[in-house]
């Protein structure tokens, strides 16, 4: 019978796994390379990809830091690339079919919702964000493998490296 952190550890794992890869291939369909600023989600993703193979194959107590490291780095992309999507929306709203003639005359807040929520402009701000949770599942998973750890070590003081 497998032990419940052991159980919900995997889970995380698979999580991750699952959200890496899905944001992938999205992004890979959408061709997100353009640029090397839209390259970039990408490189992060591969590798907190191999962050997540390493986690779920290996889990050293180096691969662990690395892991959370990579989460962290995901939740921090998602959170930039949020910005850079509005950023991208506000400077194209000018050009808007609909909305452009009136943008001049409209207040800031009423612009950065507008790019915000994906109104104007041709990026969607809050699929940036998606990084985000899948970062936080990663750490998630990143403490589950310590918090394991450091029990076989408090089990077994003589240090046997945990599983």
């Amino acid at each position: 019978m497998t032990k419940r952190p052991e159980w919900f550890r995997h889970r995380l794992i698979a999580l991750a796994a699952l959200g890496v890869a899905g944001t992938v291939a999205e992004l890979a369909m959408l061709r997100h390379w353009s640029t090397p600023l839209a390259a970039l989600p990408l490189v992060v993703l591969i590798g907190a990809g191999v962050g997540v193979a390493r986690l779920a194959t290996h889990p050293a107590p180096k691969v662990i830091r690395v892991a959370r490291l990579a989460g962290w780095t995901l939740v921090a992309a998602g959170i930039v690339g949020v910005g850079v999507h509005v950023w991208s929306n506000l400077k194209a709203a000018p050009l808007d079919g609909v909305l452009g003639a009136t943008w001049a005359e409209r207040s800031m807040i009423s612009r950065l919702w507008l790019a915000s929520t994906g109104a104007v402009g041709p990026a969607a701000p809050l699929a940036a964000g998606s990084l985000a949770p899948t970062g936080l599942v990663m750490v998630l998973a990143a403490a589950a493998h310590e918090a394991t750890a450091t029990e076989h070590l408090i089990a077994d003081p003589e240090g046997v490296r945990p599983r």
